[in-house]
């Protein structure tokens, strides 16, 4: 189940031209599980902007989803809400001045009324760190334009596991991005973060697993070290609650409460 990419102003499919200033209503055909989605969890990318600025994916007024420099490609994870219509509409708003924006989808929330669902249980002892290739720790150094393995100790996931959600940091020598899918499946379209020398950069990264309990890291360019610290188990009920590259996670589990929703 891996992301699924409902923006990109670059392409022709997205306008082919960067987003205005003030509001764009993006029309979602989400899929659904009893209930009409309620919000999204989603990486938002802002591609060379010419000029600072922000970029609010949702609501509320008042807020940001990622804020960048001048010439600054930066992305953000956020959970982001739909706009309340049935036709169920994501806001997205541009401060600043036009640009391109790119919008990965990982998950979809809705009511939490029906059956099935997804569940982000906390490890017990914290967060876990499964990888770091500087050390050699799970996986070794990403060359370019090809994927490694990730397993994922058998300690942390149960036999209800589907993924987890982890914080994902690249250390690049070149520009680059990362994604992170379930091993054994085509690379998606999608990234999970973006990264140029000389700083790091980290991401939350919500993670599908092979059932061998295994992701697969690609890097566009490389050397990429990559280091990654699990902090959750997430688990999928029932399994067949899968559809279109989106999951269903429960309100009642998200962290931002319904009273903020945007209108």
């Amino acid at each position: 189940m891996p992301p699924s990419r409902v923006l990109d102003t670059r392409t022709t499919a997205g306008g082919a031209r960067p987003l205005p200033v003030g509001q764009t209503l993006l029309g979602l055909r989400l899929p659904r599980f009893g209930n009409p989605a309620t919000a999204v969890l989603a990486t938002v990318t802002v591609v060379s902007p010419a000029t600072a600025g922000w970029v609010r994916l949702g609501g509320p007024d008042g807020t940001s989803s990622v804020t960048y420099a001048a010439g600054e490609t930066t992305s953000n994870t956020v959970l982001a809400w739909m706009d309340g219509s049935p036709s169920e509409q994501l806001p997205v708003t541009v401060f600043g001045a036009p640009v391109h924006v790119v919008v990965d989808v990982t998950a979809v929330v809705d009511d939490g009324y029906s059956p099935s669902g997804v569940v982000a249980v906390p490890l017990p002892g914290g967060p876990v760190r499964i990888a770091d290739s500087r050390r050699g720790l799970g996986i070794g150094t990403l060359p370019g334009g090809a994927a490694r393995s990730l397993p994922v100790s058998s300690s942390l996931r149960d036999q209800d596991t589907w993924g987890v959600l982890q914080n994902v940091t690249a250390i690049p020598t070149r520009p680059t991005w990362l994604v992170a899918y379930p091993s054994g499946t085509p690379r998606p379209g999608t990234s999970s973060l973006l990264a140029a020398p000389p700083s790091p950069c980290a991401a939350t990264v919500l993670t599908g697993l092979s059932a061998g309990g295994s992701e697969d890291l690609y890097s566009l360019a490389g050397p990429t070290d990559v280091v990654s610290d699990v902090s959750a188990r997430v688990q999928l009920f029932p399994s067949t609650a899968q559809l279109g590259g989106f999951a269903r996670i429960p309100e009642t589990l998200a962290a931002v409460p319904p009273a903020t929703r945007s209108r």
